[in-house]
């Protein structure tokens, strides 16, 4: 058949070859926009029923989500409400079995082997900042090092002791580990890079998705050099809880309570504080300790209680005339001594 004689809706056929307009199609393009298209950064084969139920589990998406293998190492992720869709590029980077998981919407036309997927958005520490640096400019100069700013944290000011910044990595270059900013007094001092949330990299060649077992530049040498630039001090300490929230005249920074996109509460509940995020309570000291008190209750009496039956056993198994058992003594239940200032 001719392709001139065909007439189809937003079809267009010619002898270089078919077009087709998407606009015509409205359907075709809503399901697109509930689309992602990703791939996971592994040195092993990944099993893809497993695979599945991991990620729609993590995710929990309110309308769910159809997960299909595309090509190669390609995974389609058909969310059925953009919102889901849109969560997911927002609250990553994900990981699978401590893999990066990498994805990126998909554009009309796109061909699924065709789709760079090389960037994951960090977000990323910067310690070391002399006082007065912690500001959105420095953080644009910072992300453009890093690669491609996305955000800066409205919670950094004068009081935080670090810089964060959204950043969009290219995953095939080695993770950046330092720079060096000049201060006011001329000289250069080394600011460092921690980042969130870092799953399996290299230690040897500082690149995500496999480990330093299984780096390529390892089988290019005879013997293994021990040469290690890269490390564990590229992920972040674990965070202290504050202790404002048991001294009425102490007051932790506004920006440490302060959600990335969400403002503080207008009140809270009182001998409370919030955690790094702002978006979970975290019980103040009091309260932990009455937590603690009654483990250490509850521990106590299942001690008694096995004390008990094994003398019970021996004493059922004895004379009652030599029998040495005797009752144990009841521990008064635990009583707090401290009290919230409120």
């Amino acid at each position: 058949m001719d392709p001139a004689n065909l007439n189809l809706d937003g079809l267009t056929l010619s002898d270089e070859g078919l077009t087709l307009n998407l606009a015509s199609e409205p359907e075709t393009a809503a399901i697109l926009e509930h689309c992602l298209i990703g791939r996971v950064l592994a040195d092993r084969e990944i099993q893809f029923a497993y695979f599945s139920e991991r990620m729609s589990r993590a995710w929990k998406p309110g309308k769910r989500v159809t997960i299909t293998k595309s090509v190669a190492d390609r995974y389609l992720f058909q969310f059925h409400h953009k919102v889901d869709a849109a969560r997911v590029l927002d609250e990553g980077p994900w990981l699978y079995d401590n893999f990066h998981i990498v994805v990126d919407r998909i554009a009309p036309r796109a061909v699924a082997n065709f789709v760079p997927l090389n960037h994951i958005d960090f977000w990323v520490q910067v310690h070391g900042l002399p006082f007065g640096f912690n500001q959105p400019k420095v953080g644009q100069g910072i992300g453009s090092f890093l690669g491609t700013l996305k955000s800066f944290d409205d919670r950094n000011s004068i009081h935080s002791s670090y810089m964060q910044i959204k950043v969009a990595i290219d995953v095939t270059v080695p993770l950046k580990k330092e720079w060096h900013v000049c201060a006011v007094n001329g000289e250069f001092v080394t600011v460092n890079f921690k980042y969130e949330k870092l799953g399996v990299f290299c230690h040897r060649c500082g690149v995500l998705g496999h480990t330093d077992k299984a780096c390529p530049e390892l089988f290019e040498l005879d013997v293994d050099d021990d040469v290690r630039n890269w490390g564990v001090f590229l992920k972040p300490a674990a965070q202290r809880i504050g202790t404002a929230a048991t001294n009425r005249w102490l007051q932790d920074p506004i920006s440490a309570t302060m959600s990335r996109n969400n403002p503080p509460a207008a009140t809270a509940p009182a001998g409370r504080n919030t955690n790094s995020r702002g978006t979970v309570p975290v019980p103040n000291f009091n309260e932990r300790m009455l937590v603690v008190q009654s483990q250490i209750y509850a521990i106590k009496q299942d001690m008694l209680a096995v004390q008990t039956a094994s003398h019970a056993k021996q004493a059922a198994g004895a004379s009652a005339t030599f029998s040495f058992w005797r009752p144990p003594l009841q521990l008064p239940r635990p009583q707090t001594y401290l009290r919230d200032a409120s």
